[in-house]
């Protein structure tokens, strides 16, 4: 945790109650311990000109730094364990600039606000007398949130991906786009495999070998890319949990 950061505020909780449900894992970051780091180009078809004068959305191609990662925090986490896989993506522009955009698997997120998120969590922790989570605890938050409850539902119907380049991703945050004309509308990414979606079978999942970073198949260059698509409002900007319709 960086030293700036005040040991009561919402962030460094936040960050202290990941490392309790993950374990301690000296050297990693709390959440999205495990993944791995590439580098590509991206060049944005001539329909994005007319949504955004943003200098990657221009047509040319573009250096990125990308990250695939699964969202646990603890740096062994099995590839083959159902759950959110993301996508990070910094766009490398002229004179040093960036844009980046955080995307997951599953759409939406589990809380609106940093303090509903450190609810949920608290939720999974182990009582001190018996070494497990209240088994009311987390039912009784995901009543009273059926956004966070939604959210799990999605989570548990998503398999498990083939590979990080096998499965689409959503972005947490809407955009505000501007276009050359001035007129302006708010989006959010959507990144989606040119080869399209593939996931595991239960059994196949279960034989992945749980190497760090990653392993096998969950790790292979991708011989086609994902391609961003973006996806007007159809849920509320500012949050992130809610879901936004398919319709784009």
């Amino acid at each position: 945790m960086p030293a700036s950061v005040a040991p009561n505020t919402v962030v460094a909780q936040l960050v202290e109650t990941m490392r309790a449900l993950a374990g301690s894992h000296p050297g990693f970051r709390p959440a999205h311990a495990k993944g791995i780091v590439c580098s590509g180009a991206f060049s944005a078809s001539p329909e994005a000109r007319r949504v955004s004068r943003a200098p990657h959305l221009q047509g040319g191609s573009v250096s990125t730094v990308i990250r695939f990662s699964n969202a646990s925090g603890n740096p062994d986490v099995h590839d083959g364990v159902p759950g959110v896989r993301a996508l990070s993506v910094k766009f490398q522009l002229p004179g040093g600039a960036t844009a980046d955009v955080l995307a997951n698997s599953v759409e939406g997120f589990v809380a609106r606000t940093p303090e509903e998120f450190l609810a949920f969590l608290r939720a999974q922790l182990p009582d001190p007398a018996t070494g497990k989570p209240a088994p009311d605890a987390l039912p009784a938050f995901l009543g009273n949130h059926p956004a966070a409850q939604a959210f799990i539902g999605r989570l548990m119907q998503k398999p498990v991906p083939a590979s990080y380049a096998r499965t689409s991703y959503h972005a947490e945050h809407a955009f505000l786009f501007t276009a050359a004309d001035a007129s302006r509308r708010f989006g959010r990414y959507q990144f989606v495999p040119e080869a399209g979606e593939a996931s595991l079978s239960p059994d196949d999942a279960g034989r992945r070998s749980p190497v760090r970073p990653c392993s096998g198949s969950s790790c292979r260059s991708p011989r086609r890319g994902i391609r961003p698509m973006i996806r007007p409002p159809c849920g509320r900007r500012t949050d992130p949990g809610s879901s936004w319709a398919v319709s784009r």
